[in-house]
């Protein structure tokens, strides 16, 4: 396991291509993103999907979530394709926020085809989009703490055991907000949105948002 520094704000091509051969290799890194630290790997590896919830104790009904550049892979990857949700999300993101989406069809991935719903953030933080983008599928990002416990704003807050466990990590100080990405839900049959979980995005913040959007 090797520990890089970057600048949070600026993203170093020869940096990004070391971590992106980590990751389409199936390992796992450890990265800031705009809310805390976070895991990231490829969404379709079902090898490590399961050993980082390990690592993270975490249980077996807890999906991770998802990690996106763009509606369109929120929305090919869910199955839904309402002009309803469609403005919503483009009206939300990129932010701090997590949307859990009902899934309407087969991943073809038996670890995410038992979820009915699924997490995704879009993440308003430049090292984020470009591993997306050059890894060229989406990740699953978790935060980097066991179950349970504070998420990590600096690598000083990250377990050990979950260290061993990954590639790399690129350390680039204490994140923005300092806080984990507020969470909701939309209900599509009632066109609602509900805040299941506060955090770094207010809910103000959220609602003026939707209504902006029309």
């Amino acid at each position: 396991m090797k520990i890089i520094p970057i600048k949070q704000t600026e993203v170093d091509p020869d940096i990004l291509s070391r971590a992106v051969e980590f990751l389409r290799n199936e390992d796992a890194i450890i990265h800031p993103t705009e809310t805390v630290y976070g895991i990231a790997g490829q969404y379709n590896s079902e090898k490590l999907l399961q050993k980082i919830n390990s690592a993270k104790s975490r249980q077996a009904d807890q999906p991770f979530s998802i990690m996106v550049d763009s509606i369109d892979q929120m929305l090919d990857l869910s199955g839904q394709g309402s002009d309803w949700l469609r403005q919503i999300l483009t009206s939300l993101f990129p932010n701090p926020l997590t949307v859990l989406i009902p899934r309407r069809k087969k991943i073809g991935i038996s670890y995410w085809d038992r979820f009915p719903l699924i997490g995704f953030r879009c993440p308003d933080h430049l090292w984020s989009r470009a591993l997306i983008q050059q890894v060229g599928v989406p990740l699953i990002t978790t935060s980097a703490n066991h179950h349970g416990e504070r998420p990590a704003r600096s690598i000083s807050e990250i377990p050990a055991e979950l260290i061993s466990e990954v590639a790399l990590i690129l350390e680039g100080g204490t994140t923005r907000y300092q806080l984990p990405s507020t969470i909701i839900i939309i209900d599509l049959i009632k066109s609602e949105v509900e805040i299941v979980r506060s955090g770094a995005m207010p809910g103000n913040v959220i609602q003026d948002l939707i209504k902006k959007s029309g």
